[in-house]
């Protein structure tokens, strides 16, 4: 029921009014975890439905797009094995993660400028491709702009409560294998 409060009281904070969200509630948005994994095109969808009714119901621009960082929030932080607690999806999150998601839509049509390392050969230097396929996986992102190094990293267990150099190396260390 807490769970609940909070979910509805986020749901507010970005903008939905009670119609509204009882609205996203009857197509199946009852929580944080419902939102993981939605794309905007799915919340244009189910935006569509509360928007035509019935009864119709207006839903602001800014609350569509901060549900759509919702999602990216809830989406990222659940690869990562974080929290994703309504509560913590503040105003300050709203502007991090909106700011992530805009550069992660941004980055999607650019090309890796790290070659990948020649296919390693007995007899080969072994430290030369060793360091060429760390810089590729350095340079390479997968799902959720996550760095493909950390599936090569030394500790198998995450340690997410350590202070890391950069966002690229603490996603590198925290992503569960």
């Amino acid at each position: 029921m807490a769970h609940q409060v909070a979910y509805n009281a986020a749901l507010s904070r970005i903008g939905f009014n009670a119609q509204a969200i009882a609205a996203l509630q009857a197509n199946g948005l009852d929580s944080v975890r419902d939102l993981i994994n939605l794309e905007p095109k799915d919340i244009e969808q189910v935006l569509k439905i509360v928007r035509t009714g019935p009864p119709p119901l207006a839903v602001p621009f800014l609350a569509q797009r901060r549900l759509n960082i919702f999602c990216f929030w809830a989406t990222r932080r659940n690869r990562l094995g974080e929290a994703i607690e309504p509560a913590l999806f503040t105003q300050a999150a709203i502007e991090t993660y909106g700011t992530m998601m805009s550069i992660s839509t941004a980055s999607v049509d650019e090309e890796n400028i790290v070659k990948a390392p020649a296919e390693y050969k007995t007899g080969s230097k072994w430290k030369a491709f060793k360091e060429g396929a760390i810089a590729y996986l350095n340079g390479v992102k997968g799902r959720h702009d996550i760095p493909l190094a950390y599936i090569i990293r030394e500790d198998a267990v995450p340690l997410p409560n350590q202070a890391y150099s950069s966002e690229h190396q603490r996603l590198i260390a925290i992503t569960p294998l």
